[in-house]
C-alpha cells in the first residue's frame, strides 16, 4: 500500500472487527492496528483508543462513511439481540436496576467517594448518568464514580436481587 495514512481511531474491538469485515468485503485494503501493549497491560488503549485504521489516503473518505455508519448504527440499537437473530424488546428501566446493582459488586471507596468498575453495558451507563446515579461515565477512567444516591440505591438492589435470605 502506497501513502499509508492514519484514517481515524478506533472505540473498541467490535467496531474494528465490523469495519474490517466491511472492508475486506468491498476489497479495500487496509490495516487495523490495536494499541494494546501486553507490557503495560493495555495503558495506552485508555490514553489513545483501541486502535486505529489505516489505509491509502485514497480510501479515507470511504472508510469515514463506512465508520460513521457502524458508529450511527451502534448508537441507534435499542433492542438486545436474540440468539435466533431476531431482535429482543426489553425494559430499560429494569436493565438500568441490574447494572446499577451490579455495579455494587465492584464498588470501593479510596477516600474520595464510592467509585465502580465500569465494565457494563454504556447505554445503561448513560442512563444512570441521566438518572443522578452515577458521574458521567465518558472518561478514560476505568471505573465511575457513584452519587450518594447511587451508592445507596445499588446497594438496595444488589440486595434485593442477589441477597441471601436471612
Amino acid at each position: 500500500m502506497e501513502n499509508v495514512t492514519r484514517i481515524a481511531v478506533l472505540e473498541n474491538a467490535i467496531e474494528a472487527n465490523l469495519l474490517e469485515a466491511v472492508l475486506n468485503e468491498r476489497g479495500i485494503p487496509h490495516m487495523v492496528r490495536t494499541y494494546h501493549d501486553s507490557v503495560y497491560d493495555g495503558l495506552f488503549q485508555t490514553q489513545k483508543g483501541w486502535g486505529c485504521i489505516e489505509a491509502a489516503e485514497e480510501h479515507e473518505e470511504d472508510i469515514l462513511g463506512l465508520l460513521a455508519g457502524i458508529r450511527a448504527e451502534a448508537a441507534n440499537a435499542t433492542e438486545a439481540p436474540d440468539p435466533e437473530g431476531e431482535a429482543l424488546d426489553y425494559d430499560a428501566d429494569k436493565v438500568d436496576d441490574m447494572v446499577l446493582a451490579l455495579l455494587y459488586l465492584t464498588t470501593f471507596d479510596e477516600g474520595y467517594g464510592p467509585r465502580a468498575w465500569k465494565g457494563m453495558d454504556w447505554d445503561a451507563l448513560d442512563r444512570l448518568h441521566q438518572k443522578g446515579y452515577i458521574a458521567n461515565p465518558k472518561s478514560k477512567a476505568k471505573s465511575v464514580a457513584l452519587t450518594e444516591e447511587g451508592a445507596r440505591r445499588s446497594a438496595e438492589l444488589f440486595e434485593r436481587f442477589f441477597g441471601v435470605g436471612g
